[in-house]
């Protein structure tokens, strides 16, 4: 199966190496990997463009990171489709894993631990993220899924301003697609200063998007 990485970035430049070298050690390599750059003022277009033909570079203006999902979902050629945040990073046997996973499924899921980064202040450790064991991942970082599931479920609402991902895995669960958590440590989720505000406030979000589901189910 062609298997495309997609990974966004925005201001990634401090972490957007480690994640794509996290894909060029997997142990089944993807045969395309997608830097969608969503506007950066960073040097995330450099770092990308570094790598020259093994990482083909979409940029475009700022439109957030569904958008930057949805262009990338679009530029893909590959029957599969993996995410990568720009933060976060895969363990080398992800995508083997996953893939016999979609043999009995669309889309598939895996573990995952969260760790701080090295330049995420002390102070900011102490805060109510839960960085002991690995959880289950329902995030875009631990997914993979054949392509054409997009033209069954739409792409990822761009009008939300959060929860975008959990809500088009909710809308894929309602047209009815099956899925596998790999009950396997498979990616690593970094907090760090520019994203620990998010990280605490993905409990609303969960919640928003329960509600739009269950509103969603009870229109007449």
């Amino acid at each position: 199966m062609h298997l495309s990485v997609i990974i966004p970035v925005f201001n990634g430049a401090a972490y957007l190496a480690q994640a794509i070298e996290s894909v060029l050690r997997q142990t089944r390599q993807p045969d395309e990997i997608l830097v969608i750059d969503d506007g950066s003022a960073d040097e995330s277009v450099d770092i990308a463009r570094g790598y020259k033909d093994r990482v083909r570079l979409v940029s475009q203006d700022n439109r957030g990171p569904a958008n930057a999902r949805n262009r990338g979902v679009a530029q893909a050629q590959g029957g599969v489709l993996a995410f990568l945040d720009a933060d976060d990073l895969w363990l080398p046997e992800k995508l083997e894993h996953q893939l016999v996973a979609l043999r009995q499924s669309e889309m598939a899921f895996c573990m995952i631990e969260k760790f701080f980064s090295d330049d995420c202040p002390s102070e900011m450790r102490s805060t109510a993220v839960d960085v002991s064991d690995p959880k289950a991942g329902y995030l875009p970082t631990t997914f993979v899924c054949r392509s054409d599931l997009f033209k069954t479920v739409g792409p990822f609402d761009e009008k939300l301003k959060g929860g975008e991902f959990i809500d088009w895995v909710a809308r894929a669960r309602a047209c009815g697609q099956t899925e596998t958590l790999l009950p396997r440590l498979l990616a690593r989720r970094r907090i760090h200063a520019g994203n620990l505000s998010r990280e605490n406030g993905m409990m609303q979000e969960y919640l928003q998007v329960i509600r739009r589901n269950l509103a969603r189910r009870n229109k007449p």
